[in-house]
């Protein structure tokens, strides 16, 4: 699955000073040399829109047949999905409308796949989602209950000594559903690629405060699949206040000004000595 480069979006910025750092790639074929730096090119944007559509065309070649053999490969380029697969000897190339998505994120895109992939394999097999952001266990999590089969997370690599399988299915056990359905709102709330995190404050901590309070857990499931109503909306201050030390329900902005007041207000030794005189 690749990403899809759509404008406007929340990332345009970032792209466009990627842009101009990086070279423009063009990939004409198969005989092209392909970049000193591979690494690098990977992370230019249009390197990653060039190579899928290469893939897409190329990998329907006959001279193909011999490594795509005893496998399915599916392709998700552009909103599009295609699935490769040799047939006496010969390579098929077809559209399947299932899977085509209208999400620009790769990373939401694979909860897809791993249901569909659940959904024509036996009973009690493994599917196995190779990644390594965050963004992307806290999804499987999320949508696990859709899936039968045991869920694996693949991350690290053989190279470096830390290639290891993370059993999502185990922690989704662990967490329950409760917690299950409010961790898309929570991560966005406290720190992924769109939104900062709280002043040294990390995942532990207000994830160890959203388990204390059920209301914490239902104000963001429900932010994850509803419109924010007043209830939600104080519910989530509630809990932002908790995050810094207040134990009752306050305004933020009260419990904003206690906090600067209390770090940066006056203190006994700042206030003028009294003399006699004085």
């Amino acid at each position: 699955m690749f990403e899809t480069y759509e404008e406007p979006s929340i990332k345009d910025l970032e792209h466009n000073r990627r842009e101009k750092e990086d070279a423009v790639y063009v990939i004409t074929g198969p005989d092209q040399v392909r970049p000193k730096d591979i690494s690098k090119a990977l992370k230019s944007p249009s390197f990653k829109q060039q190579l899928p559509r290469f893939l897409m065309k190329e990998w329907a070649s006959e001279h193909h047949a011999h490594v795509l053999s005893g496998r399915e490969i599916f392709l998700g380029v552009d909103g599009e999905c295609v699935q490769f697969c040799v047939v006496n000897d010969r390579v098929e190339r077809q559209l399947v409308a299932r899977l085509n998505c209208n999400h620009p994120e790769a990373d939401t895109r694979l909860c897809l796949h791993m249901i569909d992939a659940d959904a024509h394999m036996p009973t009690g097999g493994d599917i196995v989602v190779r990644a390594t952001d965050t963004d992307v266990l806290v999804m499987l999590l999320h949508h696990l209950h859709r899936v039968g089969a045991n869920v694996w997370m693949e991350v690290g690599t053989s190279g470096r000594g830390n290639r290891r399988y993370v059993n999502v299915s185990a922690i989704a056990c662990k967490l329950g559903p409760e917690c299950r359905a409010a961790l898309p709102a929570f991560h966005a709330y406290t720190g992924c690629d769109y939104t900062a995190a709280f002043a040294r404050k990390g995942k532990k901590r207000p994830f160890a405060q959203l388990e204390k309070d059920d209301r914490f857990l239902q104000a963001f499931a429900s932010m994850a699949t509803n419109p924010v109503d007043e209830f939600t909306l104080q519910t989530i201050q509630d809990y932002t206040c908790a995050l810094y030390g207040s134990r009752k329900s306050v305004s933020l902005n009260s419990h904003r000004y206690k906090v600067f007041e209390k770090a940066y207000g006056p203190k006994d030794t700042d206030k003028p000595l009294q003399t006699e005189g004085n």
